[in-house]
């Protein structure tokens, strides 16, 4: 006797088993919305990450300042005031290894990541290491506060970032005036990131030198 045959009812559709195009907005919908909260939230992160790393390679900068000077009783000046000869980095590497290379700015302008001058306007390095004593003895100066004061009170060497503009806020040539950032005046406001040596980072207390 032949087994009896089982019917098996095939489904028209498989419409129970699929996503409608409703609900799939819904989902692309909620998607949209958590990377519109994540995103500047991972933004800002990454700030405060790029500030943290100026703080951490300017300390560098200026333990090597301070190193140069402790064996040469005297910080690095090549003698001569212009924008180039006050670039004064490579003495902090050869002959003497007081660090065993110069960072790049955090905050550096992608075009010229790979740029081999170390001062052309939009500069790659920390800015650029000027020895802030020596420009005042030849002449410089500086139209405000706090640099003025920082050299008043002893300060020799001035470092100094882009910051998280990326623009060079310094006025006048020779700079005259700085524009100091503060993270408290919004994460992504303008003003350059400066270190003294010795004194620590550049207060913001005065803004634009007259």
């Amino acid at each position: 006797m032949k087994p009896a045959m089982k019917k098996i009812d095939l489904p028209l559709n498989n419409r129970d088993h699929s996503f409608t195009l409703i609900e799939l907005l819904i989902v692309v919908a909620i998607i949209g919305i958590l990377a519109a909260i994540a995103v500047p939230n991972f933004m800002n992160a990454q700030i405060r990450s790029k500030i943290a790393r100026c703080h951490a390679d300017m300390q560098a900068l200026s333990t090597g300042f301070l190193s140069y000077n402790i064996d040469n009783n005297n910080f690095p000046f090549f003698g001569d005031i212009n924008w180039y000869s006050i670039f004064i980095y490579p003495v902090l590497t050869t002959p003497i290894p007081y660090m065993t290379g110069i960072p790049t700015d955090a905050f550096a302008l992608n075009e010229f990541k790979d740029n081999i001058h170390r001062f052309t306007g939009g500069h790659m390095d920390y800015y650029p290491g000027w020895n802030i004593r020596e420009m005042k003895r030849a002449g410089w100066t500086w139209g405000g506060e706090p640099v003025t004061r920082a050299v008043r009170s002893g300060s020799v060497m001035l470092t100094v970032s882009r910051g998280p503009d990326k623009l060079e806020d310094i006025g006048g040539s020779p700079p005259t005036g700085v524009l100091v950032y503060d993270a408290s005046n919004g994460l992504r406001s303008g003003g350059d990131i400066y270190r003294l040596t010795p004194g620590g980072v550049l207060s913001s207390s005065a803004q634009y030198g007259g």
